[in-house]
């Protein structure tokens, strides 16, 4: 009996059967991992029925520093990187509703951080070091501090003043993500960002923090970095290498200082110099590997016109009044009128951590778009505005996929 083509037919359906399974893995696999590379934002599902978005390339870098985060972290947005940053400031260039701030020069650049020297030891500043922080080298190359404006520049007469500030903690992504959205949307040609252009001046800056990026996104291993929290989610770095050397872990419990740190004088005083002294509105962008989702006030801000628009516009975001300035952070300090900036309505916006991209990116118009109710004379006072019932709990712990898209929702 001849078993040779027995064989060889066993042989070929094993191959085949290899071949489909060795395809399929890498299918799934291309579909389950981030993997590094050249992305445009228009390559992805979420923006692309968004007109108003540019096709915006950029290398992708995925988060993989946190590998026990829970929820997974290919769930989150991709890490905003300091590269990214640089290519999109670039790519304002050409627009001519985009200039530099008076402080920053024809680049848009305000300065350079300090950084941090290769080989020099940094110890954790406080009684609970971080696990492995010895065995980090925390070197960090000066990093430029971008500052620039959107507006008509041809349009005269008094304009409404806005500060948009972000990436004051460095792995709060989304937060970065959100003031994206918000200025593609300013700079769009769509008839409402003309309006608003033409009424209102916004003054940039969109990294606040990047020596505390760059250590977060290329030094360390966050994993080993992460400290447990009693409300589940972990507690990351959030300063950068000169505040951890003068004691201090957090870069947004330090702007009622002066002298102290290069990066938050050269902000303040950007800010001071470029809108001489006083503004509207502001927005401090925030939002990372946290279960807080929100935005917050004064009660002042909270009873302006401008909050009505976002009520309307944004019925499920929570809302929270402070009752205080709390000094010691970006928004707090510019509430403070005897600090020689002063805002009249500060606002921080936090999305939680698992908010579904594609409604970053419909918050980040919405926050525009507000602007749009305020100099068109239609936007509501906010007890105009009854929200439905039940209203999300800010506090929601959010888990699972399905519970961010319920919230996002």
């Amino acid at each position: 009996m001849n078993i040779r083509p027995v064989f060889n037919l066993t042989l070929s359906r094993i191959c085949k059967i290899g071949f489909l399974i060795a395809t399929f893995i890498i299918i799934i696999t291309g579909c389950t991992q981030n993997t590094k590379g050249p992305v445009s934002l228009k390559d992805h599902e979420w923006t692309q029925h968004y007109e108003w978005i540019r096709d915006f390339g950029y290398e992708r870098i995925p988060i993989t520093n946190i590998k026990s985060l829970w929820p997974p972290s290919e769930l989150f947005v991709p890490a905003y990187t300091l590269d990214m940053i640089d290519n999109y400031v670039e790519s304002l260039h050409n627009l001519p509703w985009v200039m530099p701030t008076p402080s920053a020069d024809e680049n848009m650049i305000l300065g350079k951080t300090p950084g941090w020297p290769e080989g020099k030891e940094l110890l954790w500043p406080d009684s609970t070091p971080l696990q492995k922080w010895e065995e980090l080298d925390p070197f960090v190359p000066p990093q430029n501090i971008y500052g620039f404006m959107i507006t008509d520049p041809d349009e005269d007469g008094e304009k409404i003043k806005v500060i948009l500030t972000g990436g004051i903690h460095p792995v709060e992504y989304n937060g970065s993500w959100a003031l994206h959205a918000m200025i593609e949307f300013l700079i769009s040609d769509n008839q409402h960002a003309r309006d608003i252009r033409r009424k209102v001046i916004f003054f940039v800056y969109p990294s606040a923090n990047p020596d505390g990026r760059y250590l977060a996104q290329k030094r360390l291993d966050l994993d080993d970095l992460v400290r447990p929290h009693p409300e589940g989610h972990p507690d990351v770095v959030r300063g950068n290498p000169e505040l951890y050397a003068a004691g201090e872990i957090d870069m947004n419990r330090v702007w009622r200082t002066e002298g102290r740190f290069a990066i938050v004088d050269i902000l303040k005083d950007a800010m001071i110099r470029d809108t001489g002294g006083r503004a509207d509105y502001s927005w401090d962008f925030h939002g990372g590997f946290r279960i807080r989702h929100d935005y917050r006030a004064m009660p002042d801000a909270m009873g302006s016109l401008y909050a009505g628009a976002l009520k309307k516009r944004e019925p499920g975001i929570p809302r929270r009044i402070q009752s205080q300035a709390l000094d010691e952070r970006l928004w707090g300090w510019l509430a403070l009128e005897d600090n020689g900036m002063y805002v009249k309505y500060p606002f921080l916006y936090e999305p939680h951590a698992l908010m579904e991209k594609e409604r970053i990116f419909e918050v980040g118009r919405s926050l525009a778009l507000a602007f749009y109710d305020v100099v068109t004379g239609i936007a509501p006072h906010p007890d105009e505005i009854e929200l439905p019932d039940p209203q999300p709990d800010p506090n929601y712990h959010i888990s699972t996929p399905e519970r961010a898209r319920r919230l996002s929702k």
